[in-house]
Parts: C-alpha cells; structure tokens; sequence
C-alpha cells in the first residue's frame, strides 16, 4: 500500500464514526427539537482527525476497527465541544483556513452551540462508553480516566494561554508546557484508543506519548503557519491569543521585535503588518528556532516508534511526515496566487 493509499486508510478509519455521529445530530434536530444551528459544526469541512486518530489507535495495539467506532465518535464530540468554546476564547473567525462557528455567529449563539456540544459528548458517553455492559470495568475505568485528565488538563492549558495575552513575560518553557496541556485530546484519543483495543500498558503508554508529541508538532506547525501569516491570522493571533513561539523567542533576542509588539499590545487600533513583523523576527532567529524545535519534536516521536512493537508503524510514521511538512505544501499551493503577490516581502 503507498502512502497516499495509506493516508486515506487513516481517514476512512474515522469516516464511519463521523458519519453515525451526523446521523445522531440530525436525528437530535429533527426528533428532540435541537435547534437547527448545531448542525452548522458538522457542514465545516474538517475531517474526523480525532475519531481517526482513536481507530488507529485501536489497531496498533490489534483491536478492530469495528469495536471502537463509537467511542471514536465520542471523541469526534469531544473535540467538537473544544474547537467551538476555543474560537470563542481567541475570537477566531478561520481555522485551517476555513471558517469557524464564530465566524457564522455571534458570541452568544456560538456559547450556546458549544455548550450543546458539551452536553450532547456527556449523553453518548454514558450511553456508549459508561452504559455499555460488553465493557470489562478495568477497562471502562481506563477510559473514563482518560476522558476525566484531558478535560482537567484541557482547562489548565487554556487558563494558562489567557495569561499569555498581550504580555511578553513568560518563559518558552512555560509556553511549550501550555501548548502540551491544550492537546490533550489528542494524546486521550491514542490512549483511548489503545485501551479499548485492549493494548498493554508499554503500548497505552507509548501510544498516548506519541498524541502528546505529535499534538505539540501540530500546534507548532499552526505557529509556523500563523508567523507567515498565511489564512491572515496573524493579526488576531497577536490580539487575542498567545504568540506563536517563533516571535517570542524573537522578542527576548531582537529589542526591535519587542518593541514591536509592545506597541501592538498597547495601542489595538494600530494596524498589524505581518511582512514588517516577519522579517524582524526571521532576522532574530525566531522561524529558525521554530523549525529546529520542530524537527527535534519529529526526531523524538521517530526514536519512541523505533523503540515500540506496535502495528501499523508505517501509518503512525506517514502521519508525522504530514503532521511536519505535507499540511504547510498543501495550505502553499493552495494559496500560491495570493501567495505570489506577497512573496517578495517574506525572502
């Protein structure tokens, strides 16, 4: 199998639980009088990553793709509830260059569909995971652990970002820390995972290191994507969120750079151009020092595969070559026009 085919395998692994998961919110509107907005989540063209990611899981330990396709949708609602509560926070209107709940509502309305969310992941919970008899306790135990730490973990992470805002006074250690603790869902998703395929310790433990490192590159990559300002989020990553790493590794070796972005977190009217800021803080070394954290990241996740026994080695591995290049060649390409009229500033 090539890796294009082993990529859409990735994908299909959470297809299926994407797909029950649209029929059970269709059926919430159409039978419980759930209001037609939620529906709204689900027409964005994300794909299932995180019901994908507890599939594979499942089967890197030997587990079937069958017996987890509805904790995977479990996981797809977590993640829904999240995404939709954290572009109210930062007041994103484009994720992956698309746009966001937030963007097609107002504040109030995307709480309330956020909320739903929440209580609709607390529903099938108990109905698939803690009403489920076939679930040996031991492992319903695991499970709902798991759920319980990345949601506690979740809430640190996003207090800890809040405290980031507007402000230059924090260490890069305590800026990858927060980064860490945001993904976790996606390290619950790979324990999940491995759990309910019925892995052993080794296995649940590696598995779910490997979504803690592969989240951290993720985000890593939005923090490259972002410094470029690709999707034009620069702006409103520097107003409401905390910076990517490249510029404040920059604003502790550049005082340009922390002028700079002082003067952006004093006066909110002045306006933000991302060529300027770029190229200062590519002249300090901050996109460099992105790019080796990056690729140390990358390094670590290959030396935890190599020293694990798992299954499906060869997926795991495709998905971090995507995870550190092939998402930044997509969103490129995609972008190219517009891309071409700016270049010039970012060479």
């Amino acid at each position: 199998m090539g890796n294009r085919d082993k990529n859409k395998a990735f994908w299909k692994g959470g297809e299926k639980s994407y797909s029950i998961l649209k029929e059970l919110v269709t059926k919430a509107v159409e039978e419980n009088n759930a209001p037609e907005a939620v529906k709204d989540y689900l027409d964005l063209p994300y794909k299932p990553m995180r019901a994908g990611f507890t599939v594979l899981s499942c089967e890197a330990v030997g587990g079937s793709r069958d017996s987890v396709t509805e904790i995977a949708l479990v996981m797809e609602l977590f993640r829904a509830a999240i995404s939709i509560h954290d572009d109210i926070i930062d007041r994103s209107l484009m994720k992956r260059l698309e746009k966001t709940i937030f963007a097609k509502h107002d504040r109030a309305a995307s709480l309330i569909l956020g909320d739903w969310y929440f209580c609709f992941f607390s529903t099938q919970l108990g109905r698939i995971i803690i009403g489920n008899s076939t679930i040996p306790h031991q492992r319903k135990r695991a499970l709902l652990e798991t759920i319980e730490r990345a949601v506690n973990r979740l809430a640190r992470g996003a207090l800890m970002e809040l405290s980031m805002k507007n402000t230059l006074d924090y260490p890069e250690e305590e800026y990858l820390c927060m980064v860490e603790l945001k993904v976790s869902d996606l390290e619950a998703c790979m324990r999940v995972g491995a759990v309910a395929g019925g892995g052993d310790e080794q296995q649940i433990e590696t598995l779910s290191q490997y979504g803690s490192h592969l989240g951290v590159l993720m985000q890593l990559r939005d923090d490259l994507m972002d410094s470029m300002n690709i999707g034009d989020a620069l702006a409103n990553r520097l107003r409401n969120e905390s910076l990517p790493l490249s510029f404040l590794y920059a604003s502790k070796e550049s005082d340009e750079v922390k002028e700079m972005l002082l003067e952006l977190f004093h006066d909110r009217e002045k306006p933000v151009i991302p060529s300027h800021l770029f190229k200062a803080v590519k002249s300090a070394g901050g996109i460099d020092h992105l790019e080796d954290i990056r690729i140390q990241k990358a390094q670590d996740i290959m030396k935890l595969l190599e020293r694990s026994e798992l299954r499906m080695q060869e997926e795991l591995k495709l998905i971090l070559s995507d995870a550190l290049f092939r998402f930044c060649q997509k969103w490129n390409r995609r972008f190219c026009q517009k891309w071409n009229r700016r270049r010039h500033f970012y060479s």
